[in-house]
């Protein structure tokens, strides 16, 4: 997180607790001061003010979607679809635009996704992009639910739309590949990445380009492809150390110095394959 933003943040706590200690249970200030903990990743502090409101509320359909995001964060699978199918059931009475529905609707695809729930999350996600068709954020999670459920032919369309609309064409395609490799498409991963690193830092507005090197280094050892791996692995260490470590944090150890990357993963990785 950049500083400045912790910064508002902390600011912002201390301003909510001079005033809950005058209103020690105003809703709007609890529910801000979680928001405030959860933006910090502090999912625990911010779970169990969450959870205080709905005690307070007798249930809040607001704290529900947030309560499931904190135990998704803190790995408790189990309650955080608790909590989402309980926010799932609010969400037949939405009120406010159809943008702000679209919103609360996508929030919950992307819990779902992360707890692996990928029918759920693809049900949702279609929801928030009938709502909104200008948000590229919901074909990006339909794309990422279709991947969840092994349907290439949908999780492709839904990518290709996302790419062929966005912004900057060379960093959607590095998002995409990201999430084939994620899901050990690695060959479709290779592709779009040899794409991708024909694009120009510079004169394509790319300064995301170096990443690509770590991530291209991942597909081919995937792919089985070990010549080339190592020759991306070597420049993605001289370029972009951050995403290497990134990639391969099971396979580098904290005592490990960046500019020793290559040569320590180049030793695992002649006995071990990368997951």
């Amino acid at each position: 997180m950049a500083q400045n933003m912790q910064g508002k943040y902390e600011e912002a706590l201390n301003s909510l607790d001079f005033a809950l200690a005058i209103s020690p249970n105003d809703d709007t200030c609890l529910m801000a001061k979680a928001h405030s903990f959860y933006s910090l990743c502090n999912y625990q502090k911010a779970l169990d003010i969450f959870l205080k409101v709905r005690e307070m509320n007798n249930g809040s359909p607001a704290a529900d979607q947030y309560i499931a995001f904190c135990y998704c964060a803190l790995n408790d699978k189990e309650n955080a679809l608790k909590y989402l199918n309980s926010a799932s059931q609010h969400s037949k009475h939405l009120t406010g635009s159809n943008e702000q529905k679209a919103y609360t609707l996508g929030e919950i695809a992307d819990g779902y996704f992360a707890c692996g729930a990928f029918e759920e999350a693809k049900h949702f996600a279609e929801k928030a992009h009938r709502l909104d068709k200008s948000k590229l954020e919901y074909v990006l999670l339909l794309g990422n639910a279709y991947l969840g459920l092994n349907d290439l032919k949908h999780a492709l369309q839904k990518f290709i739309y996302y790419i062929n609309h966005s912004e900057s064409v060379p960093y959607a395609m590095l998002y995409v590949a990201n999430r084939f490799l994620a899901f050990d498409y690695s060959e479709i991963a290779c592709d779009l990445l040899k794409t991708v690193l024909q694009y120009d830092e510079k004169k394509d507005n790319f300064p995301q380009k170096n990443s690509a090197f770590a991530y291209m280094s991942l597909a081919e050892f995937r792919c089985g492809h070990m010549k080339e791996a190592l020759e991306y692995l070597k420049e993605a260490c001289e370029k972009d150390a951050e995403s290497v470590k990134n990639l391969y944090v099971n396979y580098l150890p904290d005592t490990v110095l960046p500019e020793d990357y290559f040569d320590y993963l180049r030793q695992q990785i002649i006995n071990e394959k990368p997951n």
